[in-house]
Protein backbone atom coordinates (compact mmCIF):
# COMPACT_ATOMS: atom_id res chain seq x y z
CA UNK A 1 0.00 0.00 0.00
CA UNK A 2 2.79 2.42 0.89
CA UNK A 3 4.51 1.71 -2.41
CA UNK A 4 1.40 2.70 -4.31
CA UNK A 5 0.99 5.90 -2.30
CA UNK A 6 4.58 6.98 -2.90
CA UNK A 7 4.25 6.12 -6.58
CA UNK A 8 1.19 8.37 -6.89
CA UNK A 9 3.06 11.11 -5.04
CA UNK A 10 5.98 10.78 -7.51
CA UNK A 11 8.37 10.05 -4.65
CA UNK A 12 10.67 7.53 -6.34
CA UNK A 13 13.06 7.20 -3.38
CA UNK A 14 10.38 6.27 -0.85
CA UNK A 15 8.58 4.12 -3.40
CA UNK A 16 11.71 2.00 -3.86
CA UNK A 17 12.30 1.94 -0.10
CA UNK A 18 8.76 0.70 0.53
CA UNK A 19 9.04 -1.87 -2.27
CA UNK A 20 12.30 -3.25 -0.84
CA UNK A 21 10.86 -3.38 2.68
CA UNK A 22 7.86 -5.28 1.33
CA UNK A 23 10.14 -7.77 -0.39
CA UNK A 24 12.08 -8.36 2.83
CA UNK A 25 8.84 -8.90 4.69
CA UNK A 26 7.68 -11.36 2.04
CA UNK A 27 11.01 -13.18 2.18
CA UNK A 28 10.86 -13.49 5.95
CA UNK A 29 7.38 -14.98 5.84
CA UNK A 30 7.86 -17.40 2.92
CA UNK A 31 11.44 -18.53 3.53
CA UNK A 32 10.48 -21.56 5.67
CA UNK A 33 8.02 -22.77 3.03
CA UNK A 34 9.57 -21.66 -0.26
CA UNK A 35 13.31 -21.06 -0.08
CA UNK A 36 13.66 -20.05 -3.74
CA UNK A 37 10.96 -17.39 -3.56
CA UNK A 38 12.39 -16.06 -0.31
CA UNK A 39 15.89 -15.84 -1.73
CA UNK A 40 14.66 -14.15 -4.90
CA UNK A 41 12.78 -11.58 -2.82
CA UNK A 42 15.85 -10.85 -0.69
CA UNK A 43 18.05 -10.54 -3.78
CA UNK A 44 15.68 -8.04 -5.39
CA UNK A 45 15.36 -6.10 -2.12
CA UNK A 46 19.14 -5.89 -1.81
CA UNK A 47 19.43 -4.56 -5.35
CA UNK A 48 16.78 -1.92 -4.69
CA UNK A 49 18.44 -0.88 -1.42
CA UNK A 50 21.76 -0.55 -3.24
CA UNK A 51 20.17 1.60 -5.94
CA UNK A 52 18.90 4.11 -3.37
CA UNK A 53 22.07 4.15 -1.28
CA UNK A 54 20.77 2.16 1.69
CA UNK A 55 23.88 0.02 1.85
CA UNK A 56 23.46 -1.29 5.39
CA UNK A 57 19.99 -2.61 4.53
CA UNK A 58 21.43 -4.19 1.37
CA UNK A 59 24.15 -5.82 3.48
CA UNK A 60 21.50 -7.17 5.84
CA UNK A 61 19.75 -8.84 2.90
CA UNK A 62 23.02 -10.32 1.66
CA UNK A 63 23.75 -11.70 5.13
CA UNK A 64 20.37 -13.44 5.13
CA UNK A 65 21.34 -14.88 1.73
CA UNK A 66 24.68 -16.08 3.18
CA UNK A 67 26.47 -13.92 0.61
CA UNK A 68 29.02 -12.51 3.03
CA UNK A 69 31.36 -11.27 0.33
CA UNK A 70 28.71 -8.91 -1.07
CA UNK A 71 27.54 -8.01 2.43
CA UNK A 72 31.12 -7.00 3.28
CA UNK A 73 31.13 -4.49 0.45
CA UNK A 74 28.48 -2.45 2.26
CA UNK A 75 29.36 -2.79 5.93
CA UNK A 76 31.47 -0.10 7.61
Amino acid sequence: MATMCFEKANDAYREKWARAAGLVSTADSVMPKNLELGQASLQKAAEIYESIGMHEKAASCYIKLNDYKRAGMWTP
